[in-house]
């Protein structure tokens, strides 16, 4: 058991409760590269009102992350958008974006092909360039870690900031796609966008949804892991009312569509079946055990195993399996 102290002043980041139960997971996911896996005990929090779900941050934890950025590939994702593709209901495959698109047409968001968007947390640019695909050509992208050489076939069209305080417009729509999980300070972050948002523009975030996927605790530098409920008093805390909150392209991962606070009132998350942090860890170990028991089998009748994906979450389990996995 590893004991730590917790300040006086701790407080949920989501909803700012004090009513917190804490957790240790020992074994977290890092990979600075494609070949090196190292693995660390991280401090977790719950909170009991909203149950957001938080790593808490402490030197060593900070100092790992860094280093996991200081040597990211930040174009890790196929610069090739037909590589991007999404299986649809039809059984199509379709970009991400453009089946964000067609989701979001059909529970009534649309954004007009003449809309200025802004992609915050732009990485590589691989929605800005489906986006662009689609016929969308007013396209701001910003990303604090940005590498011009990653996004050098778009700079004729889009427009690149690693400052959002050198963005002088307000944008129609922001789009920002696996981001927030990432971020320390959420509040700071909705005090930076919301000037940048004209009256009527949206905010579409797409965030892990631990629910859905316990593994996505194991990843080092998701710093949150969200809830419904959670986002939603986020949201509300800041000014933002929530028009869509749920799993518009799948489950394991949360669509939640915003815009400037119009009504006072907290969106209703009561579908959601919350689940807490020790339920959670449960299911993690129980995938660990199964992580187990299928090396051992592989290493008894020299077989082995093919993992199809290219997430953090497959990887983690190649960590395990390495020798024996393509």
């Amino acid at each position: 058991m590893r004991y730590f102290r917790i300040p006086v002043d701790f407080f949920c980041d989501c909803c700012s409760s004090k009513d917190l139960d804490f957790h240790t997971i020992d074994d977290i996911y890092i990979s600075s590269d494609s070949s090196k896996y190292f693995h660390v005990a991280v401090d977790f929090y719950q909170c009991k009102k909203c149950f957001h779900i938080s790593k808490i941050s402490n030197p060593n934890l900070e100092n790992q992350i860094n280093l996991i950025y200081s040597t990211y590939n930040i174009n890790s994702q196929s610069v090739n958008t037909s590589e991007q593709k999404v299986l649809d209901s039809k059984g199509i495959f379709l970009s991400r974006s453009v089946h964000l698109i067609n989701k979001l047409q059909e529970i009534q968001i649309n954004i007009p092909k003449k809309s200025l968007i802004l992609d915050f947390g732009c990485g590589g640019g691989v929605t800005l360039r489906q986006l662009r695909e689609q016929g969308y050509k007013n396209l701001v992208g910003y990303d604090k870690y940005l590498d011009f050489k990653n996004v050098a076939d778009l700079t004729k069209e889009v427009k690149f900031f690693k400052k959002l305080s050198d963005l002088q417009v307000m944008v129609d729509s922001i789009f920002s796609i696996h981001t927030f999980e990432h971020l320390k300070s959420l509040d700071e972050v909705f005090s930076t966008i919301k000037p940048l948002m004209k009256d009527k523009a949206i905010l579409l975030i797409q965030i892990p949804y631990v629910y859905s996927n316990s593994l996505d605790l194991l990843i080092l530098d998701h710093l949150h892991h969200f809830s419904k409920k959670s986002f939603a008093s986020l949201a509300f805390k800041n000014g933002f009312d929530i028009i869509f909150a749920g799993n518009l392209i799948n489950s394991k991962e949360l669509t939640i569509v915003l815009k400037l606070v119009t009504k006072s009132s907290l969106y209703d998350c009561s579908d959601e079946e919350s689940l807490n942090l020790a339920e959670l860890i449960n299911k993690l170990n129980f995938r660990r055990r199964n992580l187990i028991e299928i090396k051992k089998s592989l290493d008894k009748y020299q077989q082995q195993i093919y993992i199809f994906g290219s997430s953090i979450a497959a990887a983690y389990c190649e960590s395990y399996l390495k020798e024996s996995v393509y």
